[in-house]
């Protein structure tokens, strides 16, 4: 099977190629590139005599670099350019594999060394790891695993990719279902993006998967919303349908879909009648954990960005955390909320003005020519300790 992926990525990457070359494209064109602008000119914050090798130029591929997941897992990457003294270019909005690989080609002729990137379908990562081996350029994933095994199995085997870094979309899941069984909710209702995003779909399919042994019942199953109106339109419509319905599990409130399920309910009058459990946080939710309509939320994933940031810098200055040079596979948890304490605890700690939930002696510790006993335990270690007290503790006021 590898062999027949590896003949097919040779006719692959001459198609991917003149897609790149095409440039401006969708929403990827050139003219979405930001160069030279996002950090400093020199390394910052480095101890005496220590010096980052050279100056590298780190490729930064995403949909947003603002809201609260996008904005601050680009803080972090250019927090890490900043300490590192490289330079960030930065390719935004595109969705569809043909445009994310518009934006890789545009980064690599802009002379990115490596790629930090995430995508949102697995369809065009075979085409970005020939592009990147082509081009001899490092790149990774952040907040996505690979759940296609094939795709798996071939990245592991080229030269050029990292890894990735990534969150338990399953834990989402599980912890929804206990949520909804301990407020005793045995009729639920999932709302959510398109099919075909990785991971929002094993959001829901494992929620389906396991509910009946939580004693809940799946009544419906909407995966329409784009926005705060889809998403009202959705939950309007299963409740004028479902009359029984007891939950909402919205496996993404970002792109204001979670105030949407909200203000349906609002609009209702069925705040804490029905409940709710979300991923993703958005400001004013914390009176919704008080009125009792939302239960549990999950968040906080941002700053699987940084840690691949830090793989890719160890790679390039010569320090790298693979022994062997195998891609690495790495999670770092989910950050869950249950009340409205909790989650104003999250914001003040773990989203704070500065961005600074890693500051620039952290960051330092996880790139091996400032820290000569960095290795892959130590690496592993910060990232499972991740969490609402490892942040409160590490910068308590």
């Amino acid at each position: 099977m590898k062999k027949m992926i590896t003949m097919l990525l040779t006719l692959i990457l001459s198609g991917v190629m003149l897609i790149g070359c095409a440039g401006g494209a969708g929403p990827s064109s050139k003219d979405n590139i930001n160069t030279g602008s996002d950090s400093n000119a020199k390394a910052e914050g480095a101890a005496d005599g220590d010096v980052f090798p050279e100056k590298f130029k780190i490729g930064y591929i995403a949909l947003s670099t603002t809201g609260s997941f996008f904005g601050n897992a680009y803080r972090l990457v250019n927090s890490i350019c900043d300490v590192t003294g490289s330079e960030l270019i930065t390719d935004i909005g595109a969705i569809s594999p043909e445009d994310q690989i518009s934006s890789l080609q545009n980064v690599i002729s802009a002379g990115a060394d490596a790629v930090v990137f995430i995508n949102f379908t697995e369809d065009c990562l075979p085409k970005i790891a020939a592009l990147c081996e082509q081009n001899q350029v490092y790149w990774g994933q952040f907040a996505r695993d690979v759940a296609d095994e094939e795709i798996a199995s071939y990245l592991s085997d080229c030269e050029y990719y990292v890894g990735r870094c990534y969150n338990d979309e399953t834990y989402i899941a599980r912890e929804a279902l206990k949520s909804f069984q301990e407020s005793n909710i045995t009729k639920v209702a999932i709302v959510g993006p398109a099919t075909g995003e990785s991971s929002t779909d094993l959001r829901d399919s494992y929620f389906q998967e396991h509910a009946g042994e939580y004693g809940i019942e799946v009544i419906a199953d909407v995966r329409d919303l784009v926005d705060a109106t889809s998403a009202m339109d959705a939950v309007s419509n299963i409740v004028a349908s479902h009359s029984d319905v007891e939950g909402i599990y919205c496996i993404s409130g970002s792109d204001s879909r979670g105030e949407g399920c909200i203000n349906a309910l609002t609009t209702l009058g069925m705040n804490g009648k029905i409940k709710v459990v979300m991923s993703d946080f958005f400001d004013g939710m914390d009176k919704y954990f008080e009125d009792g309509t939302v239960i549990s939320a999950f968040g906080g994933s941002y700053p699987d960005s940084l840690f691949l940031a830090a793989i890719i810098m160890n790679q390039l200055s010569g320090t790298p955390l693979s022994e062997n040079g195998e891609a690495l596979a790495l999670e770092l948890p989910y950050i869950k909320v249950t009340s409205a304490d909790e989650l104003n605890e999250y914001y003040e700690y773990c989203e704070p003005e500065d961005g600074s939930i890693y500051d620039k002696e952290e960051i330092k510790k996880l790139i091996g020519s400032f820290n000569q006993e960095l290795n892959l335990d130590y690496f592993k270690n910060v990232m499972s300790s991740y969490s609402l007290d490892d942040v409160k503790e590490r910068h308590a006021k």
